[in-house]
């Protein structure tokens, strides 16, 4: 009877074990997935948004003459 509540006991402690490693595996693998989902998304936006910060990043001088016209 020992033997067998002493198997037993080690079959739990076992599943527990793999029960704790497949939730951590689980877990990376979901925390990675919603990373690359917000990648995804995101990329369109930021691609707007970096063409949007350069096209502000270019000078044009037909505008900037434009402005001093209406100053002066």
């Amino acid at each position: 009877m020992k033997q067998g509540r002493q198997c037993r006991a080690r079959q739990r402690k076992e599943a527990w074990i793999r029960y704790e490693s497949d939730l951590a595996e689980y877990n990376k693998k979901k925390s990675q997935l919603e990373a690359e989902e917000k990648r995804v998304a995101n990329a369109p936006f930021n691609r707007i948004r970096e063409a949007l910060e350069e096209l502000e990043a270019i000078w044009h001088p037909d505008e900037e003459q434009e402005r001093l016209r209406d100053i002066l």
